[in-house]
């Protein structure tokens, strides 16, 4: 069932740019469910704990717009599912997939240095100012520099739990 719901979700963020409330919420009650149909008190504490880690490890990045944030929505969704050990897996090889397509796409449309320096000049920006600032603006945002990050997770996903059957 959360396979499918990424599925859904990675084609939402492909073609929309974000993934519908209306998706997150029924992953979220359909995984609540699950955890409390098969494991009860212990399933409710997954829950918790993997929908909380989830939403700690990726709203600071979603504050500074560096994801969106139906992106952080739907990692809880695959933590309410999976609890926070596989999760946090799950979104490491996300990053590092993430990273590897980023890096495909600044080469295919050479902006690879000019992409460098604007993740500079933000960094130089943040400690100077000594305050978060949003990494880029809606109007800054191009196909050329979007990575949709459902892509990724789902990917990751099917990684990690292909393992696990």
């Amino acid at each position: 069932m959360n396979g499918i719901l990424l599925l859904i979700a990675m084609w939402y963020d492909w073609k929309c740019y974000r993934i519908p409330n209306q998706l997150i919420l029924v992953g979220l009650v359909v995984s609540f469910l699950y955890q409390c149909f098969y494991y009860k008190e212990e399933g409710i504490e997954t829950w918790l704990w993997g929908i909380g880690i989830s939403f700690f490890i990726l709203f600071p990045f979603s504050l500074v717009r560096m994801i969106g944030a139906g992106d952080v929505k739907l990692a809880m969704v695959i933590g309410g599912f999976w609890g926070h050990t596989i999760t946090i897996k799950i979104l490491c090889i996300a990053f590092i997939i993430g990273a590897v397509i980023s890096l495909g796409k600044m080469l295919w449309h050479r902006n690879l240095f000019y992409r460098l320096q604007y993740l500079a000049n933000y960094t130089f920006m943040v400690i100077a100012r000594r305050k978060i600032i949003k990494y880029m603006e809606a109007k800054e945002i191009d196909e050329k520099i979007v990575i949709h990050f459902a892509i990724p997770m789902a990917i990751a996903f099917f990684v990690v739990v292909g393992k696990l059957i």
